[in-house]
């Protein structure tokens, strides 16, 4: 009983994503991941499932476009 708690336990371990949530915020002296939506999404740190925190601002964001 103990071997097959522990092989489902090590299979979910495995399969287990990590998502991140990644900071946008154009304010300037905000210490965020990105500065623009833009770039968020050009990145190549940002992978499927992650989450993007588009933060309040006194500048408008510039236009983007969701793939």
């Amino acid at each position: 009983m103990k071997k097959l708690f522990f092989l489902s336990l090590f299979v979910t371990l495995a399969f287990t994503v990590h998502a991140k949530v990644w900071r946008i915020n154009n304010t300037p002296g905000v210490a965020a991941d990105f500065s623009t939506c833009a770039l968020a999404l050009a990145s190549t740190s940002v992978v499927n499932d992650d989450t993007l925190h588009i933060e309040g601002s006194a500048t408008a964001y510039a236009a983007f476009t969701l793939p």
